[in-house]
């Protein structure tokens, strides 16, 4: 089998452009690859991203909860604390109240005691009277005549 020239050089030619088409796809090929592990690698990571996503919303829902809970605790004392200053201002008023009570009975006690010591100094004056008398009395018996 005798080829001419012309022929194995054409030959040659689509030989040498179907390699370089070969050479082309393994560099595609490659490419491709890279790629694919690059897409993987992406893959992952996004894996990776949303499980901490997923771990980032669960301690953010429970952080909320604690906040809810906090808040809660928050509005209960606030009631109580509430409740306490309602009842701080009733007993603010007894206090001041029974003050008030307590000066109006010191004075009532100072006033008895200051009638009291009136009366006394009034005893004491009616019991000189009287003494005066039964002196004057007991003269005028012992310098009358005995008959």
């Amino acid at each position: 089998m005798f080829v001419s020239k012309r022929k194995y050089e054409e030959a040659l030619t689509k030989i040498t452009d179907l390699e370089l088409k070969l050479q082309k796809i393994i560099v595609s090929t490659e490419a491709v690859n890279e790629l694919k592990i690059k897409a993987n690698n992406l893959e992952s990571e996004i894996l990776i991203k949303n499980t901490d996503l997923s771990t980032l919303d669960s301690q953010m829902a429970d952080k909320q909860s604690k906040v809810t809970d906090l808040e809660d605790k928050i509005k209960v004392l606030a009631n109580e604390l509430q409740a306490k200053s309602s009842q701080s201002l009733h007993l603010d008023n007894e206090i001041k109240n029974f003050s008030e009570r307590r000066v109006f009975l010191q004075k009532s006690i100072d006033e008895l005691l200051n009638e009291q010591k009136a009366k006394e100094s009034e005893i004491d004056r009616l019991n000189k009277e009287i003494m005066e008398i039964s002196k004057s009395s007991y003269i005028k018996c012992n310098r009358q005549p005995k008959s």
